[in-house]
């Protein structure tokens, strides 16, 4: 009799634990709604390239104020490799029938982890999203989200909720989720206490939406986020410190290093090392790494004390240390621990800031021969895979399909080395080469020598006449 009371009691608080659950969800729910659907909107733009214009757009939500007391709106709908030039008309499109839209003003782009920041112009009261100092998430554990469903023209505030079913490190900490669903990319995530602890989505960055009247689609520069995973708040909270403002924007720091190796289990045996380590390959002479006393081959095996942690591979060994470097800031200073001969050294290293890369070196582009040309930076004489470091010239960024260039067979990643007889190597050189022929009437043919490869190629292009 007292094991049948016993089966009976259990039996009763499990029917009593299933029947609190879903008020306990609705009571969360409705607080999420209450307290986050107020910090909502749409955020809008133009980005205008040398070929073409788009507007995008994609969710943002309030996290506060700046020190003028604007709100201030965070998204993912942007990407660090957007030039502020080519970024104009930003505004924010409300939850509601009545579609208010109030004007914005682009902060920044944070490089690292493309969060894009915004601040309202207008005077107005808009609830603010707080995120918690850690996410201290667990399988099985209830989470919840809320975001405006893609395409309706009212921007309508929905809800999430799924179940935490692992945590895993690809290097980033990323949360996948069983049982439900969370609400679109670039959400909020809260738990049943109903802080904010993560954003939908697997990367900070993998899309963005473009507005057709006032409503928005998914445009695939890469593949769209998966509402099923979220990022938790250790992965961008450093970001959240240092909010960019206008004209100041977050600078990378660099250790001087194009690529490191995990090291393998093979590797590791033949150094007798008996913890992870990163192996340093295609140091740059003159930056941090080789002014401290670094070498190829190096073996880091600390950062600052810390030792590296071991993850699944060897490779996302090597990825998460790069990302705890990119958390430091130029001329911050750092010790790497170090094997090499069989002996540890620590090294004192005061890091760079990053070189300029490839999307920020000037371009020139025309619209007539359907083709966008860039100045070489420092960075290509060590990235370079196609034969082409140590070639002197302009590297062809795009070239519009069925354009004069492309019937002409010019190809991205050209490098083309004079035009018309005229060796370039900037983009004034190229622009004074190239329009008075296009100027002329009819225009005349431009004639490129290009590098493709390890082969020099002649590339004729006949301009069309201008619109």
């Amino acid at each position: 009799m007292k094991s049948m009371a016993r089966m009976v009691l259990v039996a009763g608080l499990i029917l009593m634990m299933g029947a609190a659950a879903p008020a306990d969800t609705a009571a969360t729910l409705a607080k999420i709604h209450a307290d986050a659907a107020g910090s909502l909107a749409v955020l809008r733009c133009k980005y205008k390239t040398e070929l073409v214009e788009h507007t995008l757009g994609g969710q943002a939500f309030c996290i506060g104020a700046d020190r003028e007391g604007k709100a201030v709106f965070m998204t993912l709908s942007l990407d660090a490799r957007m030039q502020e030039e080519e970024l104009s008309d930003f505004s924010l499109l409300l939850p509601g029938a009545d579609r208010k839209e109030v004007k914005a003003q682009l902060m920044g782009i944070d490089p690292e982890t493309n969060l894009g920041f915004v601040r309202v112009l207008e005077n107005g009261s808009f609830a603010k999203i707080a995120f918690d100092t850690k996410a201290q998430v667990k399988p099985g554990q209830q989470v919840f989200s809320i975001g405006l469903i893609p395409g309706d023209a009212a921007n309508t505030p929905y809800l999430g909720t799924a179940y935490v079913s692992a945590v895993r490190r690809l290097p980033r900490k990323l949360v996948s989720v069983t049982g439900g669903a969370l609400t679109q990319s670039g959400s909020p995530v809260f738990n049943a206490e109903g802080k904010a602890i993560g954003l939908v989505g697997r990367q900070l960055f993998q899309g963005y939406q473009m507005v057709a009247n006032r409503q928005t689609m998914t445009v695939g520069l890469q593949p769209q986020q998966d509402t099923s995973y979220f990022l938790p708040i250790e992965e961008f909270a450093h970001v959240l410190r240092m909010i960019p403002t206008p004209g100041k924007q977050r600078k990378l720091p660099w250790l001087g290093v194009i690529h490191f190796e995990g090291v393998n289990e093979e590797l590791a045996d033949a150094l007798q090392l008996d913890r992870p380590g990163v192996m340093i390959d295609k140091l740059v002479p003159g930056f941090a790494a080789e002014k401290a006393g670094l070498k190829n081959r190096d073996v880091v095996v600390a950062v600052n004390g810390q030792p590296l942690e071991r993850l699944a591979t060897p490779q996302l060994t090597a990825q998460e240390m790069m990302t705890t470097l990119l958390r430091f800031a130029p001329g911050e200073k750092i010790t790497l621990r170090v094997l090499r001969s069989g002996q540890t050294k620590d090294y004192p290293i005061s890091l760079d800031a990053m070189p300029k890369a490839a999307h920020e070196a000037k371009r020139y582009a025309d619209k007539q021969l359907g083709m966008v040309v860039r100045e070489k930076v420092m960075l290509d004489k060590y990235t370079d895979v196609l034969g082409t470091a140590d070639v002197d010239g302009l590297v062809v960024v795009a070239v519009a399909r069925n354009s004069p260039a492309a019937k002409g067979d010019l190809r991205a990643d050209d490098v083309i080395t004079n035009v018309n007889a005229l060796a370039v190597t900037t983009v004034d050189a190229f622009q004074a080469a190239v329009e008075p022929a296009l100027k002329a009437q009819p225009p005349k043919a431009i004639n490129l020598m290009v590098r493709r490869g390890n082969q020099n190629v002649a590339v004729a292009i006949q301009p069309t006449p201008a619109d």
